[in-house]
Parts: C-alpha cells; structure tokens; sequence
C-alpha cells in the first residue's frame, strides 16, 4: 500500500513513522496495523505497491573479500602428523 503523508514535505524529507520509511513524504508497507494506524492519523492510502519490489538478497551478486575461513576442525590429509607412527610418545 502506498501511504502518502498529509502534511506535503519539502525538499528531500525523509523519516519513519510506524514502522514505514517515507521518502519525500511517500512510504510503502503491508502491514495491517500501519495501514489502519495511517488511516486513523489523516494519511492518504491507497492500493498502489511498492516500485521496489520485495527484497530478496538471492538476487545480490557479493564478492569475497580477503582469503575464505577454514573450518577449525578441518583437516589437511597432506600436512605433517604431530604424533609418531608408531604410537610411541
């Protein structure tokens, strides 16, 4: 839903207010409780969605940044044992 403040901002505006984040004096939510709350205080609702779209991080390309982790437990097969053969200490 589209929310629209009742009192237009000026410039670039911006804040949140019951959970929605306003741009400009225009926020987007779905959520019951903000939509009736918005309602009730004199904000214009209307059914239009969101531009943005939900947000979904699978459609974010990330890229590594210094050398990966290695598990703790890992063992490297290749590496020099700590223990003898033979057991002996």
């Amino acid at each position: 839903m589209k929310i629209i403040a009742p009192t237009p901002f000026t410039g670039t505006r911006s804040g949140a207010r019951s959970g929605a984040k306003f741009r400009a004096g225009v926020a987007y939510t779905d959520y019951p409780a903000a939509v009736a709350y918005f309602t009730r205080n004199g904000y214009t609702v209307t059914d239009e969605s969101s531009p943005y779209g939900p947000a979904d991080p699978r459609g974010v390309n990330a890229r590594q940044v210094g050398t990966p982790t290695r598990d703790a437990a890992q063992h490297d097969p290749a590496a020099p044992s700590d223990t003898p053969e033979d057991g002996a200490q």
